[in-house]
């Protein structure tokens, strides 16, 4: 990937790829205005799509995962909403198909059910459960590094 299409900031990680030509039956994700998640209540759900794994860690102590190559879903409610991140409940609130797991990395959590990508997924604590988090598009930071390649509204 080329070195100006990846940027940091803080501890998260952003990339962009840049297609030769738009995907059939594929529309672009939808991005949020500035600071948009600022004046969201955490009663509102985020849903979180991606190919994340199956844990198994019913075992010695120790978790397997398999990847199965299959895109999941998940809907949870918010946790905390902070000034760059944002985290989800996902063991008590989630539903769909599980929550967000290893390999979830880099997954678009959508506002609700609509088509605003509000934040990339970046984390998860424990095996899969409790909390996971992601950060946010919708900050300064971010805006202007995606402004370098799309139009954010």
């Amino acid at each position: 990937m080329h070195p100006d299409v990846i940027f940091t900031n803080g501890f998260n990680l952003y990339g962009v790829a840049l297609l030769a030509k738009p995907v059939k039956g594929i529309a672009p994700a939808l991005l949020p205005t500035l600071d948009q998640l600022d004046s969201i209540k955490k009663t509102q759900t985020l849903t979180v799509v991606g190919y994340g794994v199956q844990a198994d860690c019913s075992g010695s102590g120790r978790c397997d995962y398999e990847f199965d190559g299959a895109r999941r879903s998940a809907t949870a409610a918010i946790a905390a909403i902070d000034p760059g991140s944002i985290d989800l409940q996902i063991n008590s609130t989630a539903t769909g198909q599980g929550g967000v797991c290893s390999g979830d990395s880099g997954a678009p959590y959508f506002l609700g059910t609509s088509d605003v990508a509000v934040a990339v997924g970046d984390g998860v604590t424990g095996q899969c459960h409790a909390i996971s988090w992601a950060w946010r598009n919708d900050t300064a930071t971010a805006r202007s590094f995606l402004d370098d390649f799309v139009t954010v509204p």
